[in-house]
């Protein structure tokens, strides 16, 4: 059995009437005991500091943001701050701003660890299971990942 791991989900909404159905898909799909998955969901009209710092109490080993039009600056821009003060995170993005040219994103944002492409719900619960383990998250279908600074 793996090591126990914490996950958060970071949905980074329009408004606040709206909420994150990626978010719910995979929590469902993702369900181990080897880890607790938290979801944290916000507005991109929320105080920054503030959300920063409830990812920074979350004290997770694994964040995931699912990335849109309208919040893909403000993820990366809390990607790189959360990788300043939590530095040994894994922080992992996934949605249709990212998928695309993951590549080229994981090049540009040294910060970030990893990209889903497509659906989420497998390559994610893979991604996990392999963290769990302890072991080096490569080869699993659907992740770009950054590994030993190589993509």
């Amino acid at each position: 059995m793996g090591v126990a791991m914490k996950l958060t989900l970071v949905a980074l909404n329009a408004s606040y009437t709206h909420t994150s159905l990626a978010c719910a898909y995979l929590i469902s799909y993702c369900q181990d005991p080897r880890w607790s998955i938290t979801k944290l969901e916000f507005t991109i009209n929320d105080h920054y500091d503030s959300i920063l710092s409830r990812l920074y109490a979350a004290e997770s080993d694994v964040y995931g943001f699912s990335c849109y039009i309208w919040n893909i600056d403000l993820v990366i821009r809390l990607c790189e701050d959360l990788k300043m003060i939590r530095p040994d995170c894994f922080i992992v993005l996934g949605g249709p701003e990212v998928s695309y040219d993951a590549e080229e994103m994981l090049t540009k944002q040294p910060h970030i660890n990893a990209i889903v492409c497509g659906e989420g719900e497998e390559t994610m619960y893979e991604l996990l299971q392999t963290l769990a383990k302890g072991q080096a998250p490569s080869e699993i279908p659907g992740l770009v990942i950054r590994y030993n600074d190589e993509l």
